[in-house]
């Protein structure tokens, strides 16, 4: 048997080299592609989560802002009510002095009370007292005589000669055992000395009843301040208060 032919043989394992580099040729190419693939999901992702992270602060940005501006809105209408209110019962406290100037004690105070239509929802009553404190005339009929001398908003007129009116700091009232600030004014004599004081007792809730009727955001709080610091009216949460001092 006759050796195979060296030259036959270089032939032969030509084709089979051929075959042995082209597959490590294409797993390098393999890695690379996936290699770039991978490097190329990243970026994506990474470009993805700064989108959603800008989305969501854009986002946040535009409901802080959102609600700053509904808290602005809200603050303003609460304002105008307090306004009308207060000047609705200025304006009656006013209408109570001109009818007191003019009939003087005989100034029936209950029947002008009703015949006024006062809300009673927001007034509580109207007393007329003295030079000396004592109560002399109320709105309702029957009432125990009390001397209000000790109170600030008597001493107030009592100790300034002005015709403004005064809103006092939450009380206590003896004469109906509630709540309440009084809107006040001095009375004068003819020579005009101090002759006494007009108040009217408005409740502090109508307020706060006015504020709950307003879908508020939980742990929410609404509070009508004087300018002395003094909370009139307040609520937080299903909790109705009045008296705080918050000048401080």
């Amino acid at each position: 048997m006759n050796a195979p032919d060296n030259k036959v043989l270089a032939k032969l394992a030509e084709p089979q080299m051929g075959k042995d580099k082209r597959p490590k040729v294409l797993a390098v190419q393999g890695r690379k592609l996936t290699a770039a693939i991978l490097v190329f999901s990243l970026v994506v992702v990474v470009l993805m989560w700064l989108g959603i992270g800008l989305l969501v602060r854009s986002e946040r940005e535009h409901a802080i802002e959102q609600l700053k501006n509904e808290n602005l809105n809200l603050a303003r209408a609460f304002a105008e009510h307090a306004t009308r209110t207060m000047n609705y019962v200025d304006q009656l406290s006013s209408q109570f002095l001109r009818q007191y100037q003019r009939l003087g004690y005989h100034f029936d105070l209950p029947r002008y009370f009703e015949e006024s239509r006062v809300d009673q929802d927001l007034i509580i009553n109207a007393v007329i007292a003295n030079e000396l404190g004592n109560a002399v005339n109320f709105s309702q009929k029957k009432f125990d005589p009390v001397n209000l001398a000790d109170r600030e908003h008597f001493q107030i007129h009592r100790n300034r000669n002005a015709d403004d009116s005064f809103i006092s700091k939450p009380i206590f009232s003896r004469l109906n055992n509630r709540w309440s600030f009084v809107v006040t004014r001095r009375l004068g004599k003819a020579n005009g000395s101090f002759g006494g004081m007009l108040g009217v007792a408005v409740d502090p809730f109508y307020f706060s009843r006015f504020y709950a009727r307003v879908v508020l955001g939980s742990g929410s709080t609404v509070a009508l301040t004087g300018e002395d610091g003094i909370i009139r009216s307040r609520i937080f949460g299903d909790d109705m208060s009045v008296g705080q001092d918050v000048s401080g």
